[in-house]
């Protein structure tokens, strides 16, 4: 029996609650000696994420490149960065580019929850039509939510908008009563 359990492997080691640390990559160290950032010990996303916040868009779009980073992923990467660093004209210049993976949703969300509501208006329009009403209420433009919404012949979007009026738009508030009250609407 003895001969038995010293021919089986020894026990795996105990649980370590740390993954063992990996050396930092080669780009890593030269961005952060040209930098003066850190970048070592990163997550490739960290890494692009903190490149984009810090304006190395070039250096972003060659991380893209070298390991094939997916469209989708790095566009919501670069809106979330340019919004987090305040990078508004930056973010301007970025939703006029290409075609646009992810919608104008993800452009609406980010600049609200950064407290740039005025930027957040700007991409409000241009989100898909199912959404727009939505986005305009989430932007405090009620007057355009109620046009879109009856453009779109939408009960269902009127009552959105009646449901977000505060007590200080009861002009808005009857007209989107009348508006209801319009047989010819869809839900």
């Amino acid at each position: 029996m003895s001969s038995l359990r010293n021919s089986l492997l020894p026990f795996p080691p105990p649980f370590s609650p740390r993954p063992p640390s990996r050396p930092p990559s080669g780009r890593q160290v030269r961005l952060e000696d040209g930098q003066h950032k850190p970048y070592v010990n990163k997550s490739l996303y960290d890494t692009l994420h903190q490149l984009l916040i810090d304006g190395q868009i070039k250096e972003a779009e060659k991380l893209k490149t070298e390991f094939k980073i997916p469209e989708r992923r790095y566009w919501w990467s670069r809106v979330l960065a340019h919004s987090q660093a305040g990078h508004w004209e930056e973010l301007s210049n970025f939703s006029k580019n290409k075609k646009n993976p992810i919608g104008f949703e993800p452009f609406v969300d980010a600049c609200l929850k950064n407290g740039n509501k005025s930027e957040a208006q700007k991409y409000a329009m241009k989100v898909k039509d199912e959404n727009k009403v939505t986005y305009l209420i989430k932007c405090g433009l009620l007057e355009e939510a109620v046009k879109v919404a009856q453009e779109q012949r939408s009960a269902l979007g009127l009552s959105e908008v009646l449901a977000a009026c505060g007590s200080q738009h009861q002009a808005l508030q009857t007209k989107i009563q009348v508006l209801l009250s319009d047989s010819s609407l869809r839900n």
